[in-house]
């Protein structure tokens, strides 16, 4: 059974008070479960959906992933574009969520957006380069923190700031940290949050990877949630909501 747009986030709330997936902040939930279709349903209640896109070759496709279904990417063209609003816009903290499944190739966004003033730099970014995850927000940081990633199974992929601080975790485990000037995150209006690419420097470079879920917060999540994302296999219960009727 595919997933259906997003309830009202008071209903879902009222429903479901106790799931970890409605936490304070949750600005965009998208599970991936559809399992059909050219959308990524957000299931925040902030409607931020997102369409399956390509620059070239094919579309995300829909697989079997660690959590029923995941999208697929290629690594050639394929990327999911977010609808962009206020809420994906925080200033001084967040969080970046995700399951991935890094299966090959050089370089590619998880989740990111691009600012033009900087061909290096962005309001944030989660991604892999080179065998490391990286992350890192402020578009004046010109420094990601990064840690190695296992190819060929699924790591539940976080990185949080707050008050200037920026962490990375992988599988609930703390692996990078470090801390900057604590100033305003700023954001080019041109470029929505996207999900499988980034920008760098004169090109976009695409994920060859699957991505069971992803999330943004408005707000820096705890190591202690985090860790509880991690062993809850963070997105189970949304499916529950998104397929009940």
């Amino acid at each position: 059974m595919s997933l259906q747009p997003a309830r009202n986030l008071a209903s879902v709330r009222t429903l479901y008070p106790d799931d970890a997936m409605w936490d304070v902040g949750c600005a965009l939930a998208l599970p991936m479960n559809e399992g059909a279709g050219g959308m990524a349903y957000d299931q925040s209640g902030f409607d931020c959906n997102g369409t399956l896109s390509k620059a070239d070759g094919a579309l995300p496709s829909w697989v079997a992933g660690r959590h029923n279904y995941a999208l697929s990417f290629d690594g050639v063209g394929a990327y999911v574009s977010v609808i962009d609003k206020a809420t994906l816009r925080p200033l001084r903290a967040l969080t970046l969520e995700a399951w991935v499944k890094y299966t090959s190739g050089a370089r590619g966004g998880i989740i990111s957006r691009r600012i033009a003033l900087y061909n290096y730099r962005y309001p944030y970014i989660m991604r892999i380069r080179l065998g490391l995850l990286e992350a890192g927000a402020q578009p004046d940081n010109f420094s990601l923190i990064s840690a190695a990633i296992t190819a060929g199974i699924y790591h539940h992929c976080v990185f949080t700031y707050a008050n200037g601080v920026q962490t990375l975790y992988i599988d609930g485990v703390p692996v990078a940290t470090s801390t900057l000037t604590d100033v305003d995150i700023t954001y080019d209006l041109t470029y929505p949050p996207e999900i499988g690419r980034y920008w760098d420097g004169d090109q976009y470079y695409y994920l060859n990877s699957l991505i069971d879920g992803a999330c943004i917060y408005s707000r820096a999540l705890s190591a202690s949630e985090i860790l509880m994302h991690f062993l809850g296999g963070r997105f189970a219960k949304v499916r529950e909501l998104a397929t009940a009727r």
